[in-house]
């Protein structure tokens, strides 16, 4: 009986290993801060009574444009250099309750609160993995603010999770 549980231990610890390389790299945690002056090399982008990103012209190409009918709704597009990936973030209504299929097609799938400075739960992160190795994060904010990015490889993924630990709010 001892014998099996002696051998038992090493096979124990290679599941746990291999259930560890199993599960991906979670995008980093943020919290919302009241937005300061920024870096003259970090442009903020967004609305500015909403929530604002950090996202320099010499690293990133960025589209903007704005409905010109109801419902009013702003959508910036931020698309790494040398790169075909791209965050989406959009202000009103049709960022914040449509259907997404994406995560159904996740071999895994995750979710959190975003907090504010003050402690207030101010959002939801949710983010996966694909099967093909491809990664997709769908942040939203309180004031209908929604960041995401689909079907995108984990050096992008890298870049474009560090413009959504930007974000800050300016109200």
């Amino acid at each position: 009986m001892l014998y099996s549980a002696i051998a038992a231990i090493p096979l124990l610890g290679l599941a746990v290993v291999y259930w560890l390389r199993s599960v991906p790299d979670a995008p980093p945690p943020f919290v919302l801060a009241r937005c300061k002056d920024t870096k003259s090399d970090a442009p903020r982008v967004g609305v500015s009574f909403a929530t604002q990103f950090e996202a320099s012209p010499a690293l990133f190409h960025i589209h903007a444009g704005t409905s010109d009918s109801p419902p009013i709704v702003t959508g910036i597009g931020i698309r790494p250099l040398a790169s075909t990936s791209k965050l989406e973030i959009v202000y009103g209504s049709l960022g914040a309750g449509y259907f997404d299929a994406v995560p159904s097609l996740s071999e895994h799938r995750a979710e959190r609160e975003v907090y504010r400075d003050d402690g207030q739960v101010f959002g939801k992160d949710s983010w996966g993995l694909l099967p093909n190795g491809d990664r997709w994060r769908r942040v939203q904010l309180r004031g209908n603010v929604v960041a995401k990015y689909e079907f995108v490889n984990k050096k992008d993924a890298d870049i474009l999770d560090r413009v959504i630990s930007s974000a800050c709010y300016a109200y």
